[in-house]
């Protein structure tokens, strides 16, 4: 029976994973580049990752992804959206089984499953929701929808997409976003000992 690991090992980084899964979680924990920063005054001028930056990490690192829209509604004078965030995982651990099984009869089981994978089962996934405010005229109440502006809505929905795939995308790992705004952070670069990891996040 597999023991769980101490505290001790978690805060140290003395766990026996497997290598490219430990690569993984290095490269998902990589602070994202300070020049690609931006400040958002409308919230007490805290740093975010613009979501053009999230979908080119998003194809850098799991090279396939997609957006599932779930819910989309207006919610008082904004547009609501709940998506979930598909993404491949670098490590099949499907295929890992299928390679590493000298059981005959369990490999082509697992081949059969392999091949009957639901498209969405072959993907890792985070939810993720978003709102933007729809805009009126100036000088307008928020809430005066006989003023709203020409394609107000049209603007609002895919914001509010984009700000929804953002909060999808900081949950995977600090690489998108998701502990910019924390003063105490610990590393994860105890994990792995590699700087090829921190390649990915340099504009080639």
């Amino acid at each position: 029976m597999n023991k769980l690991p101490t505290i001790k090992q978690i805060i140290s980084g003395e766990l026996d994973l497997p290598e490219k899964q430990t690569a993984l979680n290095v490269l998902l924990n990589q602070q994202p580049p300070k020049d690609w920063l931006k400040t958002n005054k409308f919230a007490g001028n805290s740093e975010y990752l613009p979501i053009d930056k999230i979908e080119y990490l998003l194809t850098k690192i799991f090279n396939d992804w997609f957006v599932r829209i779930n819910n989309v509604r207006m919610f008082g004078n904004s547009i609501e959206t709940s998506i979930t965030l598909f993404y491949r995982p670098i490590i099949d651990e499907l295929q890992e089984d299928i390679n590493n099984t000298s059981d005959d009869n369990l490999r082509t089981e697992l081949i059969k499953i392999k091949h009957t994978r639901k498209k969405e089962d072959w993907y890792d996934k985070q939810d993720g929701t978003g709102a933007a405010v729809i805009q009126v005229e100036a000088g307008e109440k928020a809430s005066s929808f006989d003023k709203i502006k020409p394609y107000a809505i049209a603007i609002a929905a895919p914001k509010a997409e984009s700000v929804a795939i953002s909060d999808a995308a900081d949950k995977i790992g600090r690489v998108f976003g998701k502990d910019l705004n924390r003063n105490s952070l610990l590393p994860y670069d105890s994990l792995l000992d590699n700087e090829r990891f921190k390649n990915i996040l340099k504009d080639e």
